[in-house]
């Protein structure tokens, strides 16, 4: 089973995190100037944009960061019918 998100992206609002509470951002949208930081910026740690694939050491877990927003595929293990 696949899991896909997407965060980050410029019409998706911030969601509430201490930094963001603190600069007043929680609820406002990302925006498109990917120079924008807000809170933690869109991939945490203060990054405004951001190019790159991130796995995990087991494979189940893929980021794949595009600029101004990522995607995340999880792969999840079947569940057993029961």
């Amino acid at each position: 089973m696949f899991k896909i998100t997407a965060t980050g992206w410029p019409w998706q609002t911030i969601k509430p995190f201490w930094a963001n509470e603190l600069d007043k951002t929680t609820g406002q949208k990302y925006g498109w100037n990917p120079f924008s930081v807000k809170g933690m910026g869109r991939f945490g740690g203060g990054w405004a944009f951001k190019f790159g694939i991130t796995v995990s050491s087991s494979f189940r877990d893929f980021v794949i960061d595009l600029g101004i927003g990522s995607i995340r595929v999880k792969i999840e293990k079947a569940r057993g019918r029961g």
